[in-house]
């Protein structure tokens, strides 16, 4: 069988061929450097994303902070961590980078802001 892969580690882009020999054997095809092969040999093993969405955040600029995963998750983990992170609000003021969820799901990879938000009180009192 045969799987075909972009490489999105770099700006090459390369369509990568998986071809599997038997279930622990693979031939790996079409990269362009060895940043591709071993993105070819990720995604076979254990594929990971980094994961982006927005949480609620009461009293900010805007109603939902975007979030993010600080390390790659893996793929098949990625519905349970947005189960968990759904059900979250938190206060502003927050600043980028933040820790957000911590150990989310025991994995050792922490739930981040993507994006510093004021506190609307905060906004106000610069404006006076």
């Amino acid at each position: 069988m045969t799987s075909k892969i972009i490489c999105t580690v770099c700006p090459n882009g390369c369509e990568i061929n998986v071809i599997e020999l038997n279930k622990e054997s693979y031939n790996i095809e079409g990269y362009k450097c060895e940043k591709g092969r071993r993105y070819a040999e990720q995604e076979i093993a254990n594929p990971a994303r980094i994961l982006a969405t927005t949480i609620k955040i009461k009293n900010g600029i805007i109603k939902r902070l975007p979030v993010r995963s600080e390390d790659p998750v893996p793929k098949d983990k990625i519905f349970q961590i947005v189960g968990k992170v759904r059900d979250v609000e938190i206060e502003a003021p927050v600043e980028e980078g933040d820790i957000i969820i911590e150990n989310i799901l025991g994995m050792r990879i922490n739930i981040i802001a993507s994006k510093s938000v004021l506190n609307k009180v905060h906004l106000c009192k610069d404006w006076k």
